[in-house]
């Protein structure tokens, strides 16, 4: 076999390379042809395969929602511009290929980043991490109903990995009183409100029918 992928076997594959064995044994597997060209119709299979055959009961949201075909279009999109995102986990990233921070990201991470930026839910974004794949609603939301230029993608992850490189200089600073625990302590929960500050700025600045409806909205708090 040769550019072969394992939808459903991730377990049995992961025992086989860690436990130590000297004999041969068999392995019941399934083999299923690819006749597809495009990367989109590729995935749309893998997704459809994934969906038939997946009988195990799922462990993590992150694991369920692998083969799905928007994520495997995304994992593509990114590789295709030198970005790995992992979107399964026990993804192996190479760190002598995407040598840069914002080369490097994961799916759960970027969900919390455009809930924060595009949709301005910086809270939600913050509290419930481990809800940005496994509840359905805020899924749909991020992944199913938008589609997202790279370029865009590229600059949230810019944005993002910026803001962590000023993290790491405040936690090496003090402040007034001392050990600077009242500044790191806002810088470690602010990296969603700042995205979501910056989005809401560019949408103002870019979009006249979002400006125009904040500026009534506005107006009527008055």
């Amino acid at each position: 076999l040769k550019q072969f992928s394992i939808v459903n076997g991730g377990q049995t594959s992961r025992m086989i390379g860690t436990i130590p064995f000297t004999d041969d044994f068999f392995i019941s597997c399934k083999i299923i042809k690819n006749v597809f060209e495009t990367s989109k119709e590729k995935n749309m299979f893998i997704s459809k395969v994934a969906e038939a055959s997946n009988t195990q009961k799922p462990i993590k949201a992150k694991d369920i929602i692998a083969n799905r075909i928007e994520q495997r279009n995304l994992k593509c999109l990114m590789q295709e511009n030198g970005v790995f995102i992992e979107i399964k986990r026990g993804g192996k990233c190479n760190h002598e290929v995407y040598t840069e921070a914002w080369q490097r990201t994961k799916n759960n991470e970027l969900a919390q980043d455009l809930y924060s930026f595009v949709f301005m839910e910086p809270g939600p974004a913050r509290n419930s991490v481990s809800s940005m794949l496994s509840n359905d609603e805020k899924y749909n939301v991020i992944f199913r109903e938008h589609e997202y230029s790279f370029d865009f993608l590229r600059d949230v992850l810019f944005l993002e990995k910026a803001y962590k490189e000023y993290q790491k200089k405040v936690n090496k600073d003090k402040d007034d009183f001392g050990d600077g625990s009242t500044k790191k302590g806002l810088v470690k929960n602010g990296l969603w409100y700042c995205l979501a500050t910056i989005g809401y700025i560019l949408k103002l600045y870019y979009n006249k029918e979002y400006k125009n409806n904040m500026y009534q909205y506005r107006n009527q708090e008055v």
